[in-house]
């Protein structure tokens, strides 16, 4: 018996409650619940660890508290700044993609629903297919 029979059922279970979920919350909450539950662990990996005590440092180790606690600190500086490298461009991302959409003659304030034409296939069947016209030119052609 291994760490799959332990962690095994907490996926089955886990893994679909997660997804129904995810499903019903808004991705903001999902992202506050992320940061509380890394928070917890952080906390609950000090408490474990405890980097600031000599305690599991020996002679085999070659290990001391000030080491522990700086290459800590520089871990998790590096990962804050990596998180901050990626938010920079995805921001940088999202507003080349929304030039791109003003450019189109698409507008923030007009509902991407507007933009996509519906057309019938059958008697019960119809399709979507998105256009490059702006909205104001579809109006216009109606």
């Amino acid at each position: 018996h291994g760490r799959t029979t332990y962690s095994t059922p907490i996926v089955v279970v886990g893994a679909p409650l997660g997804s129904l979920l995810g499903s019903f919350l808004h991705r903001l909450v999902l992202a506050a619940f992320v940061y509380v539950t890394d928070f917890a662990q952080f906390v609950g990996a000090l408490y474990v660890v405890r980097p600031w005590t000599d305690e599991k440092c020996n002679e085999a180790t070659d290990c001391n508290s000030t080491h522990i606690c700086l290459s800590s600190a520089g871990i998790m500086v590096a990962g804050l700044l990596c998180f901050y490298v990626l938010q920079y461009a995805g921001e940088k991302l999202i507003s080349k993609n929304d030039e791109i959409e003003k450019a189109a003659g698409w507008s923030p304030d007009i509902p991407r629903e507007l933009s996509i034409e519906k057309i019938k296939i059958s008697e019960e069947k119809w399709s979507e297919v998105a256009t490059n016209e702006s909205f104001a030119a579809q109006e216009a052609r109606s």
